[in-house]
């Protein structure tokens, strides 16, 4: 069993506008039930590559070339954006687990949604993640994406999800299958991370300074 955050491989800077728009829209995106009967679909403006892109980044080039593309199957700028070709073959795991929402995008005749993700699993193995914060501030949690530790027997059933103990975030996780459905039918713009592997999984191959940066964080974790 293999465990990924949901992530594109580039992101399309957009706006809604006023920040109190994407700020309530996205609030929605957090809820744990349904909400397409409060869901007013927001325009987006996807920001042409010179407004964002700064000369000096190092990643322009890749970026410019991806950009001349046009917007892949799944991208993100305010929210996780889905096109109407990913939601046809991801929604036999991705409705078990939320509802795909209408988003307009500016000058594009192309239907692109945001997923929310109502699901939640209480798989996460706390005592043996890289925790950054105590359980007394929710709204502040964060797990170091090297840290991530699951009780396997709880994943069972679980493809698409969001955790629990990270409930103030809208990050939503996937398993394997899913990767090998955007694989099987050549989705572009996937970039997921992966987060963990099961015991009768080969490890996760880390490099020198991501096992340095591990064994730190696990050391200051024991003086506290």
């Amino acid at each position: 069993m293999r465990i990924y955050r949901l992530q594109p491989d580039i992101t399309f800077p957009g706006t809604t506008g006023a920040f109190s728009t994407w700020s309530k829209q996205h609030g929605l995106l957090l809820e744990t039930k349904p909400i397409a009967t409060k869901w007013k679909p927001p325009i987006v403006r996807i920001q042409p590559f010179e407004e964002y892109f700064d000369p000096s980044e190092q990643t322009r080039a890749g970026a410019k070339k991806i950009y001349e593309r046009g917007l892949p199957d799944f991208c993100t700028g305010l929210d996780e954006t889905f096109s109407r070709r990913a939601v046809e073959v991801l929604s036999p795991w991705f409705r078990a687990a939320g509802e795909f929402l209408p988003v307009r995008l500016a000058g594009s005749r192309d239907e692109y949604f945001y997923y929310h993700c109502f699901r939640l699993c209480d798989a996460l193995d706390v005592r043996n993640s890289l925790v950054s914060l105590p359980d007394d501030e929710p709204m502040l949690r964060h797990v170091h994406e090297l840290g991530y530790a699951f009780h396997a027997r709880k994943l069972a059933g679980y493809d698409v999800f969001r955790l629990s103990y990270l409930a103030a975030r809208s990050w939503v996780y996937v398993s394997q299958t899913i990767l090998d459905a955007v694989a099987a039918h050549g989705l572009t713009g996937f970039g997921c991370t992966e987060l963990w592997r099961s015991a009768d999984e080969p490890p996760i191959k880390r490099s020198a300074a991501d096992r340095k940066c591990i064994e730190r964080m696990l050391v200051e974790r024991r003086k506290k």
